[in-house]
């Protein structure tokens, strides 16, 4: 939890104001732990306080945790419980850990340990020059793709093992080359041109990457991909 009324927010993240008292927080840094790529309060007026959480194999966050004495701390319609009960309830939240504007589908071909999340490092908003597209968990050093595309697909291609959930046929089907570094982590910078007229317009994208075939439990043919990210550009 924070007391911080200037704790670090990123734009475009669930909650960038500070509530009062205690808020929960979630932060995501970088793959290279070199900046901050999304953070967000999670709280009402009262005490919130987080005690857990989890990653799916996409990135987004299961977050558990304490609220107490307001009943305004945020819920979904059509949850298990959106009514404060007094006292002190616990919560339990999830989070895409996207900025607005971007929103991932599919899943991932996992490599030798395991899924490869893929996020965004800023709010894809016309004119952010440094505005970058990450992957996690990929082979270390190792050369792959970043693949841009006009659609995604609702139902993959397979592909030698792996994946695919980029359409093809689309208006555009772009494959960059791409590389880990020793930890298995990729920050492919992708800077948005300063044009409104792309305002709306969408990106699809997904890495894959070339890795070991052994030992088990790594991909036979060596490849392996990550889920897809659909990337809306906002003003």
């Amino acid at each position: 939890f924070t007391l911080s009324t200037d704790f670090p927010t990123t734009p475009g993240s669930f909650d960038t104001t500070y509530n009062l008292f205690r808020d929960a927080f979630v932060t995501r840094l970088s793959p290279t732990g070199s900046s901050l790529v999304y953070s967000t309060f999670l709280g009402g007026t009262g005490e919130d306080q987080a005690y857990a959480l989890v990653l799916d194999s996409q990135g987004a966050a299961t977050v558990a945790g304490w609220t107490t004495l307001l009943p305004d701390f945020p819920t979904t319609p059509g949850s298990f419980d959106t009514t404060y009960n007094g006292g002190g309830d616990a919560f339990i939240t999830r989070l895409d850990l996207l900025p607005t504007g971007v929103t991932a589908f599919g899943r991932s071909s996992p490599g030798c340990t395991g899924p490869l999340a893929t996020y965004v490092t800023s709010l894809p908003r016309v004119g952010n020059a440094t505005f970058a597209i990450t992957c996690g968990n990929a082979p270390p050093s190792a050369p792959g793709l970043l693949v841009l595309a006009g659609a995604g697909l609702t139902t993959p291609i397979p592909i030698i093992g792996i994946d695919l959930w980029l359409n093809p046929t689309s208006a555009f089907f772009v494959p960059m080359g791409a590389t880990s570094d020793a930890r298995g982590a990729c920050e492919f910078a992708l800077p948005i041109p300063n044009n409104t007229s792309a305002v709306g317009q969408k990106l699809n994208t997904q890495f894959i990457w070339v890795g070991p075939t052994a030992p088990p439990p790594c991909p036979p043919f060596g490849l392996s991909a990550s889920h897809a990210l659909e990337i809306t550009f906002q003003t």
